[in-house]
């Protein structure tokens, strides 16, 4: 590299040009990694109140009008009707629904909605068996366990009343028959 001064660099000035722009992008790519770095590092947070931003949180800001507060075209207020129900405390858990919920890693190796921010959420699966298969922790799967219990129950004793209507019924067509 040539140094300040030198009579090479100041005698051709495209040169010496050439060398300052080199010597500037370098920096900038540098201080882009830095950046990078930094960010990598930190779990997303919103700037406004210290809360953990999800991927859905996420979506949500990018995919809607903000005049209206109306979704931007179809496939997201649909995507958003599959994320709205999953109320989860936990960040990782919500994120992991969320994944679920928009179909997962696409072939191209990106995530419906995300942009450039899904790096921020999520590990690039290493393989194409895993890119679709959500995994659950214990606590999740507990949660679903449950309401999917208290729904069956209620749909037995839905059952139920349906079929003391129907008896009821036949009973009071067969007294007014006689």
């Amino acid at each position: 590299m040539i140094t300040h001064g030198s009579s090479d660099a100041m005698g051709n000035p495209a040169e010496h040009a050439s060398l300052i722009k080199e010597a500037y992008w370098e920096k900038g790519k540098n201080r882009l990694k830095d950046m990078v770095s930094k960010v990598s590092k930190k779990k997303p947070t919103d700037r406004k109140g210290g809360d953990t931003v999800t991927a859905a949180k996420l979506f949500s800001k990018t995919h809607t009008k903000p005049k209206d507060k109306t979704f931007a075209d179809d496939r997201s207020k649909a995507t958003w009707v599959c994320i709205k129900p999953i109320h989860l405390p936990f960040f990782e858990e919500d994120n992991s629904l969320f994944l679920e919920a928009v179909g997962g890693w696409s072939e191209k190796g990106t995530v419906y909605g995300l942009g450039n921010s899904v790096s921020l959420f999520y590990e690039k699966p290493t393989n194409n068996a895993t890119a679709n298969k959500p995994s659950y922790t214990p606590s999740v799967i507990a949660q679903l366990q449950t309401k999917l219990d208290s729904m069956k129950t209620e749909l037995n004793s839905i059952k139920n009343k349906i079929q003391q209507q129907r008896t009821s019924r036949e009973e009071q067509q067969r007294k007014m028959a006689e």
